[in-house]
C-alpha cells in the first residue's frame, strides 16, 4: 500500500467475498472510520476500492468545512456542500450495500491509495 494521487477511470469488477467485506465497505464511507478497513490485513479488491472512495469523500467534506469559513460565501458553501456530501454519502453506502463497485459521481475518479 502506498499513497498516491492520480486520476483513474478504471473500476475493478470485484465482488464482496462475504458479509465482512460488505461491512468493511460500508464502514469506509462513515467519516474517519475508513481507517479501520485500511489498517486491516487481507482485504479484498472490493474493500480497497470502497476505502479509496471513502477517503475521497472524507477529503471532500474536510475541504467543504475549510471553505465554509470564507467570509461572505462560507454559509452558501457549507449549505450546498452539505447537500452534495449527503448525496455522495448515500450513493456510496448504496453501492457498498448492493455489492457494486461504481465510482462516486464527479469526485470518484481519483485514487488516493494504491494497493
Amino acid at each position: 500500500m502506498k499513497f498516491c494521487f492520480r486520476i483513474s477511470n478504471n473500476v475493478p469488477h470485484a465482488e464482496p467475498d462475504g458479509a465482512n467485506d460488505q461491512l468493511m465497505a460500508l464502514i469506509s464511507y462513515i467519516g474517519f472510520l475508513f481507517v479501520i478497513p485500511l489498517l486491516m490485513k487481507n482485504q479484498s479488491e472490493y474493500v480497497h476500492f470502497h476505502v479509496n472512495q471513502g477517503m475521497i469523500l472524507f477529503v471532500f467534506i474536510v475541504l467543504v468545512r475549510i471553505f465554509s469559513h470564507v467570509p461572505g460565501i462560507g454559509e452558501c458553501i457549507a449549505f450546498l456542500g452539505g447537500f452534495v456530501f449527503l448525496f455522495f454519502f448515500v450513493v456510496g453506502i448504496l453501492n457498498a450495500w448492493k455489492g457494486k463497485t461504481a465510482r462516486l459521481p464527479l469526485i470518484g475518479n481519483y485514487d488516493l491509495i494504491e494497493f
